[in-house]
């Protein structure tokens, strides 16, 4: 009996350390991106994540505003994010599922009330990305979110002459 209990131990004990934990799912819960400026506010937004971009830093307790962005053919776009309230770490995820494991284009942080401006790679091949917004200290500070996103259109000659 007591060596069924200690098996059960280890086996539990393993399982919180396994990359399984820190593979944990969310959801886009704030919406679809879409071009221009969105408001949103992180004070409604839940904890999701325990740690994005494939990193095995924790982010901490703090709420985590995941919006989901559908990237078509080839292309890029920037995304401009204020918070009022708090200083906030934004991230754009790759996906196609929303996790902690997912490695990131671009990443950044900024202070409350300046712009983090991500600028991520151009030619981001199609398929889904999030949006990952929390408060880069891991604190339950929140406020309203402005998300702009602006896209960065191809340009390519169309004709060219001499005369």
């Amino acid at each position: 009996m007591r060596s069924k209990l200690i098996a059960a131990t280890l086996v539990a004990a393993c399982s919180m350390f396994s990359t399984g934990a820190f593979a944990a799912a969310c959801t886009a819960s704030a919406g679809t991106v879409a071009v221009g400026t969105v408001a949103g506010d992180l004070c409604t937004a839940t904890d999701q994540l325990v740690q994005t971009c494939g990193d095995t830093t924790t982010i901490g307790n703090a709420r985590d505003a995941i919006y989901l962005v559908q990237l078509g053919a080839t292309n890029s776009a920037t995304f401009s994010v204020t918070g009022t309230g708090f200083a906030p770490y934004v991230a754009l995820m790759n996906g196609p599922a929303c996790n902690s494991v997912n490695t990131c284009p671009t990443e950044d942080a900024g202070n409350a009330g300046t712009p983090v401006v991500l600028n991520p790679t151009d030619n981001l091949p199609a398929g889904n990305y999030y949006l990952f917004i929390t408060e880069q200290s891991g604190s339950a500070a929140c406020g309203a979110i402005s998300l702009t996103t602006t896209p960065v259109l191809p340009v390519s000659l169309q004709k060219f002459s001499v005369e």
